[in-house]
């Protein structure tokens, strides 16, 4: 076993125009696809140590790997890869969120209560102030400072300081919370947010119709894979259980894609998800105006329409369908 040093493969990346493969523009390599994994492989597997003896001799790469290497035949080759990615169906896993709550008592609006620190107050939080005088008070502030530079934290700090108030408490709504009780009298308690949904349920409810059902991770502790849904839907079929990195393969026209999904947004009833070899910082590529990169945000209802299946990539890049696998 040897290694090559990483400067020896971005240099014969080069000498061989593999950069092309994944950016056809340039020839740079291209980090937001995870195929270029698989083009330095390439590279390594192409690396031995005579040529790593003549490079450091005399510089001599050759223009090719190979003699019978055919650029276009690794670009189709790359192309084709679908890449496996892990999915998370484990419930030992974070299950509350670390703030903290209030419960809130006949407040239609609001069911939950919590402190900040005053001077991190966004705009938009100023108007969940719970105590109403001094929320009308800090918003005639920010409206004295609306036209200054940083105006909000110059409001805020004024504020803070005048009164001298560190934290204040705001109100949230948020449906379920999780209660939790103690006290030698239990005569305390708080409660917590789930920290997030541990999978979706697809379930066809009847003339055609799908919906997404979702449940928290306590709530998969706690049930064990029950389908809970069964009481609201006693008749509906389910189609299919998703979680965070299963992928599923839909239909983009005449032709198929295969996405990952990288968020459960239950109350908006839809998934987040990108193609199977999108890489970086996904959130920061949508909101980059000059990167291509866009979220496919597809409503549960919206599944069936395309052909939605939900399959299995393993390490191989071979593909199955979930029914198929295991």
């Amino acid at each position: 076993v040897y290694t090559i040093p990483g400067r020896l493969t971005a240099m014969l990346r080069d000498k061989w125009k593999l950069n092309k493969i994944l950016n056809p523009n340039g020839n740079s390599k291209n980090r937001n696809d995870y195929r270029h994994h698989a083009i330095d492989a390439f590279v390594v597997a192409s690396t031995s140590l005579g040529l790593f003896q003549r490079i450091r001799s005399n510089g001599s790469t050759g223009d090719k790997p190979y003699q019978q290497f055919d650029l276009d035949d690794m670009k189709r080759r790359v192309r084709r890869i679908i890449v496996s990615h892990r999915p998370n169906h484990k419930t030992n896993r974070k299950l509350f969120e670390e703030t903290a709550y209030g419960l809130v008592q006949g407040d239609s609006d609001y069911n939950l209560v919590y402190r900040k620190p005053l001077k991190d107050l966004t705009a938009g939080e100023i108007k969940r102030i719970r105590d109403d005088k001094l929320r009308r008070e800090i918003e005639d502030w920010v409206n004295l400072y609306r036209d200054e530079k940083n105006g909000l934290r110059l409001a805020l700090n004024k504020v803070s300081d005048s009164k001298n108030i560190r934290r204040i408490r705001l109100l949230k709504k948020k449906y379920p919370v999780y209660s939790v009780v103690h006290g030698s009298q239990k005569q305390h308690e708080k409660v917590y947010r789930d920290e997030d949904n541990h999978h979706v349920d697809i379930i066809d409810v009847g003339e055609g119709k799908w919906v997404g059902e979702g449940m928290s991770t306590p709530d998969a502790c706690r049930n064990s894979g029950v389908e809970i849904w069964r009481e609201k839907y006693p008749d509906a079929i389910l189609k299919m259980r998703v979680h965070k990195g299963d992928m599923l393969r839909l239909q983009d026209g005449d032709r198929e894609r295969i996405y990952v999904v990288k968020g459960l947004d239950v109350r908006a009833g839809r998934f987040k998800m990108c193609e199977h070899n999108e890489s970086g910082n996904l959130k920061k590529r949508h909101d980059d105006d000059d990167d291509p990169f866009r979220w496919l945000l597809l409503s549960f209802s919206k599944l069936k329409e395309r052909k939605s299946r939900q399959v299995h990539v393993d390490c191989l890049g071979r593909v199955y369908n979930y029914s198929n696998f295991g």
